[in-house]
């Protein structure tokens, strides 16, 4: 999957005390899709778990109806 992640933010989202990532990603060009398939102008929320150990998985079903778009 190809995203463009312009903003990223730590959080703890789990209250375990591992702070998360969410990125907010979506092209800056409007016209990306015709230029550069696969890539979109939309794309979607990303919500990462921290693990604990210094990994992270991709969560972003559990962050709910945001994440689905």
């Amino acid at each position: 999957l190809s995203r463009l992640a312009f903003g990223v933010a730590f959080i703890d989202y789990t209250n375990g005390g591992f702070p998360g990532l969410v990125f907010a990603n979506g092209h800056v060009q409007d016209t990306i899709a015709k230029i550069r398939p696969p890539a979109t102008y939309a794309q979607p929320l990303m919500l990462f778990r921290n693990n604990g150990n210094g990994t992270f998985a991709d969560d972003s079903r559990a962050g709910g109806e945001a994440f689905e778009k």
